[in-house]
């Protein structure tokens, strides 16, 4: 998987063979990031040696990446690491995990250990944008205006963004992001899908492809955000425990007062204990 997003892989046999710039420290080499994988096949104790390497890279300041498979669990001292709890069969959550911590170590993004609040101004200006969205024009272009806005909210308040692959055809959702505030709550991505409406509907069939799709790739939950033109889109009466759904003018509103960390964290205690959130 690693080879097949362009990066290349040295692994501790090839370490001893073929030395590369100089060891560190144990078999590892000078890298970009050390990748420790931890199968449910291999003994419930994790092996020493892996702690040695794990030590020796937070010792070199090498940024680290878990996957654990289940149901194998994570070691409690993995607890401050990037771990990711992901079936190795699970190819779309595979890649979408990797390519989201590649980009995070080259992104000047900001950590997501450290929230950031716009202010009201910005938050006047993203309602001018949308103002400024005619509903006279095609769908997809239309679409597009209101995922640039939702974006640029996200991204001010600290998001790591990872877009979704369309050359794959509707994948369920749009894009997948870590909020910052949400890591203990929320540790694995959450997967968007932005609707917009000039019918005042939102159909069932949107919440259910998003839903599958964070079963399949291992998300924390999904969220919709949807915008309407004229009244208010009607959302299912049924209730998707892994979907939560923000009208984007009310979510803005929101946003004045309180953190988008603590909506997200909000609606999800709400999910979790069987009340509606919106």
């Amino acid at each position: 998987m690693l080879s097949d997003e362009g990066i290349e892989v040295v692994t501790p046999g090839k370490s001893y063979r073929e030395p590369a710039g100089g060891s560190i420290g144990t078999w590892l080499p000078r890298v970009d990031f050390l990748c420790a994988v931890l199968s449910k096949r291999i003994e419930w104790s994790t092996p020493p040696a892996v702690f040695v390497d794990i030590g020796v890279a937070i010792g070199s300041r090498i940024p680290i990446l878990v996957i654990i498979e289940p149901p194998r669990m994570p070691d409690i001292v993995l607890s401050p690491l990037q771990v990711a709890h992901i079936p190795l069969r699970n190819a779309d959550a595979l890649s979408l995990r990797i390519n989201a911590f590649v980009r995070s170590l080259k992104s000047p993004t900001p950590s997501l250990l450290e929230p950031r609040r716009p202010d009201l101004d910005t938050f006047e200006s993203l309602r001018r944008e949308l103002r400024g969205i005619s509903p006279d024009q095609r769908p997809e272009p239309l679409y597009l205006e209101i995922e640039r806005v939702v974006v640029k909210l996200l991204n001010l308040h600290g998001a790591l963004i990872e877009p979704s692959n369309y050359r794959k055809g509707d994948r369920g959702f749009d894009f997948a992001a870590w909020i910052p505030g949400t890591e203990s709550v929320l540790p694995e991505p959450l997967l968007f899908e932005v609707k917009m409406s000039r019918t005042g509907q939102i159909r069932s069939e949107t919440f259910e492809r998003l839903q599958l799709a964070v079963e399949h790739r291992n998300a924390s939950m999904g969220v919709i955000i949807f915008y309407g033109f004229g009244e208010r889109p009607r959302l299912p009466l049924e209730n998707w425990p892994l979907i939560m759904a923000f009208e984007l003018d009310e979510l803005l509103e929101s946003l004045e007062s309180t953190s988008l960390a603590q909506v997200f964290i909000d609606a999800r205690n709400a999910l979790a204990h069987g009340r509606p959130h919106r």
